[in-house]
This record gives C-alpha cells, sequence and structure tokens, in this order.
C-alpha cells in the first residue's frame, strides 16, 4: 500500500490550479454512468474523454488563452499574472455523455512537485477515502480534502517516485464508494495516462 504526499496548507492547492471553476459541468448523478464493481479490484477500461471546460467567472487576465491537446490530456494556459501558467486536466464521460470525474494537473508555487487535484461526484461516502492503482499495480490511498458545490475533492503532489509511475503507465483507476440501499458500493473509475508526459512538460515549461 502507498500513502501519498499532501501539500502543505491543504486546500492552497485547490486554490493554485483554479480546478473548481474547469469542472463545474461535474454533475452529482453521473456517477451512475460509472463502474459499479465488487470488492476485488480490476483495471477496467479507460471511458472516452471530452475538453474541459475554460474557467467561468474569472477575471480577463485569468482566462484560457490558449489550449493544446496531448493525447487524451488537454493543456490549457493563461495569464493570472505576468508569467504564463498552465494546467492538464481530463473529464472521464459516462455511457450519458455527462462527467463522472475530472483530474487536474499543475504547478504548486513553492515546491518542486507537481499537484493533482481529482475531482468527485457529490454525495460520495467519504470515509473510507480514494484509492488510486496504475495499471493494476499498488493500491494509493487518498482522503477526500472536502465537498464544495462543484463536488468533492482529492488534492496530493507528485512526488518523484509516483511521477515517474504516471509517466511509464497506460491508465489510472479511481475507486471510491457511494450509498446504496443495501450499504456502500465501490465504484470505479479509469482515466488515461496517454499523453501525460507531454502534456507535463508543457505544464512544467510553459511558452
Amino acid at each position: 500500500m502507498i500513502r501519498i504526499a499532501k501539500p502543505a496548507g491543504g486546500p492552497a492547492l485547490g486554490r493554485t490550479l483554479a480546478v473548481a471553476a474547469l469542472l463545474a459541468a461535474l454533475v452529482p448523478w453521473a456517477v451512475a454512468g460509472a463502474q459499479e464493481t465488487p470488492e476485488t479490484p480490476g483495471t477496467g477500461q479507460v471511458p472516452p474523454t471530452r475538453p474541459a471546460p475554460g474557467p467561468q467567472g474569472a477575471e480577463p487576465s485569468e482566462r484560457v488563452t490558449r489550449t493544446e491537446q496531448h493525447q487524451d490530456w488537454l493543456v490549457r494556459c493563461g495569464h493570472p499574472g505576468q508569467s504564463e501558467v498552465c494546467e492538464m486536466v481530463q473529464q472521464p464521460v459516462g455511457e450519458n455523455g455527462e462527467p463522472i470525474m475530472a483530474v487536474a494537473v499543475g504547478m504548486v508555487p513553492g515546491n518542486p512537485n507537481p499537484g493533482m487535484i481529482i475531482l468527485l461526484p457529490l454525495g460520495i461516502a467519504l470515509p473510507p477515502g480514494v484509492e488510486l492503482r496504475i495499471d493494476g499495480g499498488a493500491e494509493i490511498e487518498t482522503p477526500v480534502e472536502r465537498c464544495e458545490r462543484q463536488g468533492c475533492q482529492v488534492e496530493m503532489l507528485l512526488e518523484p517516485d509516483l511521477l515517474t509511475a504516471l509517466r511509464a503507465g497506460s491508465s489510472v483507476t479511481v475507486d471510491f464508494h457511494v450509498h446504496r440501499q443495501d450499504g456502500l458500493q465501490r465504484v470505479r473509475v479509469p482515466f488515461s495516462l496517454l499523453g501525460f508526459t507531454a502534456a507535463l512538460a508543457e505544464v512544467q515549461n510553459p511558452g
């Protein structure tokens, strides 16, 4: 079992990556389109993705000024200050075409490691947290940081060992639980790592 590092200050990562606005289309009932699984983990298939929307209600200087697609990842760049800042995003969708989950990766000020945010639907069971597996490998446990209007948010720092595994992988499965009449039901949503390395290179060195 692997336990991931959390950024100092917790919620600061969420504010840095501006993920709340870009993931505003996530709807609580979209979890119905996810793959409900038995307790035995599996890798599943990566669902299709759709481009993430631009930030809603952002100030003009913070709006997305350019985008670039790297296979299954969309890189979005803007100018919140004088320097260009980029983040990479992916939104797996269910059979009904609605987002099930959203993932964003960006740089964290004052830290050499990038940060990742995973946004999940409202209404999920907070304990027992979220489990990630890269290509069906070792379990990575992480808690849900908080739930807001846009959804429930998982935050993590991508330290070197984890970052190397993501660059070498093909997909990640995200397991969480929802309440059903007969108890908790595990739900598994995969997202793709195709294009991860190229997208991250642009996020780390924008422009």
